[in-house]
């Protein structure tokens, strides 16, 4: 056949181009999950490197918490540091068991266990807006990807709240919003979180226009 004359089959829309993925690689905090419908690196790094930056020992209420979270945290050995807080994050309440808990949620997920991933989230309680805001958002893409879409937004909605005008992380939760309501056709509501986007933190996309523009022609606007 002449390839010449051959036809070409229509580009589908992959994950590697939905917006913003351009922007999270540019700045080498994330990787691109190709296999769901929106990208979901920035709430692991969110969670992981915040929460693996922290030692918690001055919040542990016990003494033998701290010991074992601080030596999981410095196993090089990943099966053998998984199991290490997996053990930690069924044994006890106090914050070392919890960080231990989205540890394992976020291996989990990466695993594709998204259910044994939420298991272990819906139990960590953490403070700190930032670690807040990350489990919401880990919560979120793990219900993405059960195509569970409704909870997903909930998480995300929710996680903008827990994110109290953060900077660093409102725009994802924008974005992640974004993605799944266009996910769900519902082009409007993907107008109004691109149109956030462009007014409130117009530099964390450089080409956030053509996005809002083509949800503006998609939404009848």
């Amino acid at each position: 056949m002449d390839k010449n004359n051959s036809k070409e089959t229509p580009k589908k829309e992959t994950l590697t181009e939905l917006p913003g993925v351009e922007a999270v690689q540019a700045a080498g905090i994330a990787r691109v999950n190709k296999k769901i419908i929106i990208w979901s690196a920035v709430a692991i790094v969110v969670v992981l490197a915040i929460a693996g930056g922290l030692y918690w020992s001055h919040y542990s209420g016990t003494k033998k918490a701290n010991e074992a979270i601080g030596k999981a945290d410095m196993e090089q050995n990943d099966s053998i540091r998984f199991e290490m807080y997996k053990k930690i994050a069924d044994d006890g309440d106090y914050d070392a068991n919890n960080r231990a808990r989205v540890m394992v949620a976020g291996h989990y997920y990466e695993q594709g266990k998204y259910e044994e991933a939420l298991k272990y989230l819906d139990k960590a309680d953490l403070d700190g807006e930032r670690v807040e805001a990350g489990i919401c958002l880990l919560k979120g893409d793990c219900y993405a990807n059960l195509n569970k879409l409704d909870e997903a937004i909930n998480c995300y909605n929710e996680a903008l709240k827990e994110a109290n005008n953060n900077p660093a992380i409102m725009p994802y939760c924008m974005l992640k919003l974004a993605n799944v309501y266009r996910a769900q056709k519902k082009y409007d509501k993907e107008y109004e979180e691109y149109l956030k986007i462009q007014s409130q933190y117009p530099s964390f996309m450089g080409d956030i226009d053509k996005y809002v523009e083509r949800a503006k022609i998609q939404a009848g606007k």
